[in-house]
């Protein structure tokens, strides 16, 4: 149910790590006592499942969808057990009335292996940030504007001083807690990577993302579309226009790439990564090599 009976789950995938912890076997039955009252308690709750309903529209039945100004927030948070995020719809008409609903909800319990408070709630920025990208690439609602919430300054106040170190920690993220072996690492750094050009957009350019995706063209107004812009519907991002796009036997991340903001925290990283590789030969050459 698009991630609404995620509290309900989650206690489910926490009470499976405490039995592992707890070195049972698969066939062992299990004793009386903590585990066994919380597993009981939880499996009594799965009767009242089919109690839970939610309304088909998003918006009120007296807005009009064609005039109504659309906001999505997500709210991201964590404990030591899991963490996750929720997204809202709020949508207010030309009459000043507001209508609030929920969207999605994305979560993961927290690794067997132990993390700080720290990690968990950078983790649970993430999935805040993925869960936008989702709804924003899947959905057919004209979204303005999307604002993620967090009460951590660990997000607010990022540690990582460099693109690398971000791009690890967000591959670890995805990855759960470490990088496997199983798993294709370079996969992995172009996921990532995507994923954080995905966030930059999603904070620069909301309203402009959802009429692309729609077919419709951006205002001349908006000082932040210059360059005729191309909506990819393989990552939901949007890249540059311009006379590249006739050319042929161009790939097309060649012809249309991507549009990030200049000042973004993420896009000043990735200068500076570029600067540094560079040995700081100058403004000109990073621009080139970026590009």
């Amino acid at each position: 149910m698009i991630g609404y009976l995620t509290l309900f789950t989650s206690r489910a995938r926490n009470l499976v790590q405490d039995l592992r912890r707890s070195k049972h076997k698969w066939d062992a039955v299990i004793e009386t006592g903590k585990l066994d009252d919380q597993w009981c308690k939880w499996e009594s709750e799965r009767c009242e499942i089919p109690q839970v309903c939610l309304p088909i529209c998003y918006t009120s039945r007296n807005h009009d969808p064609s005039q109504s100004q659309k906001q999505l927030h997500i709210f991201c948070g964590a404990s030591e057990c899991a963490y996750g995020s929720v997204a809202y719809l709020r949508s207010a008409d030309s009459n000043g009335d507001i209508a609030v609903s929920f969207v999605a909800a994305k979560s993961r319990v927290a690794p067997e292996k132990l993390l700080s408070m720290h990690r968990l709630e950078l983790s649970a920025a993430l999935t805040g940030a993925q869960l936008a990208a989702k709804l924003h690439k899947t959905s057919s609602l004209m979204i303005q504007d999307t604002i993620l919430w967090s009460d951590s300054t660990n997000v607010s106040q990022s540690p990582y001083n460099n693109w690398e170190s971000l791009v690890k920690a967000t591959m670890e993220c995805l990855d759960g807690a470490t990088i496997s072996d199983q798993i294709d690492e370079v996969e992995l750094i172009v996921k990532a990577e995507t994923l954080l050009f995905q966030q930059i957009q999603l904070e620069w350019l909301p309203d402009g993302i959802a009429s692309l995706r729609e077919g419709k063209e951006i205002t001349c107004t908006s000082k932040r579309i210059e360059h005729n812009p191309k909506y990819d519907p393989s990552d939901g991002m949007v890249g540059v226009g311009g006379r590249l796009r006739q050319a042929e036997g161009l790939p097309d991340n060649v012809k249309h790439p991507k549009v990030l903001h200049p000042k973004h925290p993420i896009t000043r990283l990735i200068i500076k990564d570029f600067d540094e590789i560079l040995h700081h030969y100058g403004p000109e050459c990073s621009f080139a090599k970026v590009r």
